[in-house]
C-alpha cells in the first residue's frame, strides 16, 4: 500500500457516529481518574503475581484471590454509591463477554447430588468411582467436593480480574500502565534469573531451591519450573513487540533520502524507543535460555499467525512484518550466544521422561470416557489419576502437562467447549479490531493481546501454564486488555506523533 493510501486509510478509519459514545472521545479528567487508587493497586498485584513461586503455593494463591476479591468488592462499593452499579461499558461489550463470564455456572454443575441412575448416564465410570472409595452412590459428579469448592473459588477470581480490567482501564493512559506493568514485570523476571543463574551453591526463595549446583545452566526467574517461567515471559515479549509497534514512528515521517532516513533510525535507536527494543531482546534472549521447547516454539507460532493477518487488512500496514523479520533474525544470531544450541538440541531428543507424558495422555483419554461430558471436577485430577495410572508409570503427577487434556478431564467436552467458544468469541473481536484499525497504539496492544494468549494456549498443548495462577491471571488480564482496546478512541496523527511514554505515575492519583 502506497504512503499516500495509507495516510488516507487513517483518516477515515472509523466512522465516530457508529462508536457508542463513551468511546468517541477519551474521558473526562473526572472519568479517567475515577479509581485510580484501585487502579495502581491492580497494577501492584500484576508485579507481584508472579514472585511467589508464580503464586503456585495454597498460601500465595489465597492472598492473591483474597487481593482481587477485595479490588472487586471496593469497586462495587464505589458504584453502588454512585448509583451505577452496571458500568457503560457492558451495554455495548455485553454480548462478547456474556458466554465468557458465564462460564462461572459450569463448575458448579458438578456438585449438584444425582441419582445413581443418572450419574451412571452422564458419568459411566463415576458410580464404580464412588463404589470403589465406599462412598454412597447417589451423589455428585465431582470426587472431591473440597478441591471443587476450591477451584471454582480460583475460577471467580480469573473472572474477577477479568472484570477489573474491564471497568479501571478506561483510558489510552491506563492502558499503557498495564503493558509497561506486564513489560516491567518480564524484565524483572529475566534479571532475577540471571541473579540465581550466577549464584554459586543453592538460591532460596520462599523456602524453595530455585538454583542448585545440578540446576545452572537455564533460566526460572521466580518461577519452580522454566516452562511456567516461559509461559509469563509469553506475555511480556508480545507487551514488548506491541510497544514497538505503538511507538515507531512512520517511515514517511523519516525522510525521503537515503541520509535522512539513516539518521531518523539511528535518533530512533537513541530514543526509549530504541531501549524499548533491546530490552525486548533481553526477554526473547531469556526465553532462549529458559530451553522451554514447548515455550519457544508456541512464542513463534503465535507470532507468525498474528503477523499473517496484517494480509487480511485491506490497507495493509508494513509495520508489524517489519519488526517480526528484524526481530527473528537478531534473535537466531544472538540466541547464538545464549543457549541456542541446548534449545535446539532439547528439540531433537526426546527424555524418557517425555515419553511417559504420552503414556499419561492415554491413561488420561481413558479417563475422559469415564467422565466425558461434565467432568469429575475441578482439581480433581491428581485425586483420581491413581485409578488410571499404569504401572509403568511410578512418578506422581499432579497435572497433565497438557492443559487442554487436563481441562476436559476436570470439567468435561461441554464444559471445556463453553470456555473455548467463550475464549473464541473474544478472540474474534480482538482479531477483527486488529484487521480494521489503523491507529498505532492501538494496533499495537491488540497484538500484544492476540499473540500472547494464542501462545499460552498452544504451549498448553505439551504444559499445565493455565494451573500456574501468575499466568492465568494474566491470561484474563491480556484477553480484557484487547477487548479495550478495540474500542479506544482513534488518535490523531498530530496528536500521535508527540506520544511520549510515561515517566511518573498516573497523574490520576
Amino acid at each position: 500500500m502506497s504512503e499516500t493510501q495509507e495516510r488516507e486509510s487513517e483518516a477515515r478509519e472509523y466512522d465516530p457516529e457508529a462508536l457508542p459514545d463513551l468511546y468517541r472521545e477519551e474521558p473526562s479528567h473526572d472519568e479517567g481518574s475515577r479509581h485510580g487508587v484501585l487502579f495502581v493497586a491492580f497494577l501492584g498485584l500484576m508485579f507481584w503475581a508472579p514472585i511467589p513461586l508464580g503464586s503456585n503455593r495454597p498460601w500465595a494463591l489465597y492472598l492473591l484471590e483474597f487481593s482481587i476479591f477485595l479490588l472487586l468488592f471496593l469497586w462495587i462499593v464505589s458504584q453502588w454509591r454512585r448509583g451505577a452499579l452496571l458500568p457503560l461499558q457492558f451495554e455495548y461489550e455485553g454480548p462478547w463477554v456474556t458466554l465468557f463470564l458465564g462460564w462461572s455456572i459450569v463448575p458448579l454443575w458438578g456438585l449438584i447430588p444425582l441419582h445413581e441412575k443418572l450419574l451412571a448416564l452422564l458419568a459411566p465410570g463415576g458410580v464404580e468411582v464412588r463404589r470403589f472409595a465406599n462412598l454412597p452412590l447417589d451423589g455428585p459428579l465431582v470426587v472431591d467436593l473440597f478441591t471443587a469448592w476450591q477451584s471454582w473459588i480460583a475460577w471467580m477470581a480469573w473472572l474477577g480480574a477479568f472484570w477489573l480490567v474491564m471497568v479501571l482501564v478506561n483510558s489510552r493512559e491506563r492502558v499503557k500502565w498495564v503493558m509497561l506493568t506486564l513489560f516491567v514485570t518480564g524484565l524483572f523476571q529475566i534479571f532475577f534469573g540471571l541473579l540465581t543463574l550466577h549464584t554459586d551453591g543453592y538460591f532460596f526463595l520462599w523456602f524453595k531451591a530455585l538454583s542448585t549446583p545440578e540446576k545452572q545452566d537455564f533460566l526460572t526467574g521466580t518461577f519452580v519450573n522454566r516452562n511456567h517461567f516461559a509461559g509469563y515471559l509469553e506475555f511480556a515479549i508480545p507487551v514488548g513487540i506491541g510497544l514497538l509497534v505503538a511507538w515507531l514512528r512512520y517511515a514517511r515521517d523519516m525522510g525521503q533520502s537515503g541520509k535522512d532516513k539513516v539518521q531518523s533510525l539511528l535518533n530512533e535507536l537513541s530514543s526509549y524507543r530504541g531501549l524499548i527494543l533491546v530490552l525486548t531482546m533481553v526477554m526473547i534472549f531469556g526465553l532462549i535460555m529458559s530451553l522451554s521447547r514447548g515455550g519457544n516454539l508456541a512464542l513463534f507460532v503465535a507470532l507468525f499467525s498474528v503477523v499473517l493477518l496484517t494480509f487480511a487488512r485491506r490497507y495493509r500496514s508494513k509495520r508489524e512484518r517489519r519488526l517480526f523479520i528484524p526481530l527473528l533474525i537478531i534473535a537466531l544470531v544472538g540466541g547464538a550466544w545464549f543457549n541456542l544450541e541446548k534449545l535446539t538440541g532439547r528439540m531433537l531428543t526426546i527424555q524418557n521422561r517425555e515419553m511417559d507424558r504420552f503414556v499419561v495422555y492415554e491413561a488420561v483419554k481413558e479417563k475422559i470416557k469415564d467422565y466425558p461430558l461434565l467432568g469429575s471436577g475441578g482439581g480433581s485430577f491428581e485425586v483420581i489419576f491413581p485409578l488410571y495410572r499404569p504401572e509403568s508409570i511410578s512418578k506422581f503427577y499432579n497435572h497433565v502437562h497438557n492443559d487442554h487434556l487436563e481441562f476436559i478431564s476436570d470439567y468435561g467436552l461441554i464444559g471445556y467447549l463453553i470456555w473455548m467458544s467463550g475464549v473464541a468469541l473474544l478472540w474474534g473481536r480482538i482479531a477483527r479490531a486488529f484487521i480494521k484499525r489503523q491507529d498505532p497504539f492501538v494496533r499495537g496492544v491488540l497484538f500484544a493481546s492476540l499473540v500472547s494468549t494464542l501462545s499460552l494456549l498452544l504451549h498448553g498443548l505439551v504444559d499445565f501454564n493455565l494451573q500456574i495462577p501468575a499466568n492465568i491471571f494474566t491470561f484474563y488480564i491480556m484477553l480484557a486488555l484487547g477487548l479495550v482496546a478495540s474500542r479506544l478512541p482513534h488518535q490523531s496523527r498530530r496528536h500521535r506523533s508527540t506520544l511520549k511514554p510515561y515517566t511518573s505515575l498516573p497523574s490520576s492519583l
